[in-house]
């Protein structure tokens, strides 16, 4: 019975040495997500728990640069953690500076040309285009939200 039992023990040790505990590496995965959710979770009016307005995800290992113009959620999942990251494919350069201690924007479409016919508002207030200065300008330097809106493309920063 003593030699049954050590035998048992010794082949134990011996599955527990052999198990391979690699963990698999995080997947990543792409979604489209519209200008209303990604509103909506700016305002904490939504949750990531709970997204509402989430499209089918993009094939593992899709190229950012081949996605058509938008907004999307990029979440990487790693065990039972989830990562979730925001970014947009429009091409437009935003330019944020200061100008007589003012906030000062300017918006230039893909070609270079400059956008003045823009909606920008930050923090809910809307900032006026300044033809002298050629640039969106507000006094106030504290914004916590801001959001450009060219033709139908929405941005957030």
């Amino acid at each position: 019975m003593k030699h049954l039992l050590l035998f048992f023990f010794a082949s134990l040790c011996l599955n527990l040495s052999g198990q391979d505990f690699t963990f698999p590496a995080a997947k990543a995965r792409i979604y489209p997500v519209s200008a209303q959710t990604i509103g909506q979770l700016v305002n904490w009016e939504a949750s990531l728990n709970r997204l509402p307005g989430l499209g089918a995800p993009y094939p593992a290992g899709t190229d950012v640069a081949k996605l058509p113009p938008g907004h999307y959620l990029r979440i990487n999942l790693s065990g039972e953690e989830a990562n979730y990251a925001y970014f947009h494919t429009y091409d437009y350069a935003v330019t944020i500076g200061a100008a007589d201690g003012k906030f000062q924007l300017r918006l230039h479409d893909e070609e270079g040309n400059e956008r003045a016919d823009a909606r920008v508002t930050a923090d809910g207030k809307p900032v006026r285009y300044s033809k002298k200065h050629q640039a969106y300008r507000r006094r106030d330097w504290r914004i916590d939200d801001l959001q450009i809106i060219v033709e139908e493309d929405t941005l957030f920063y």
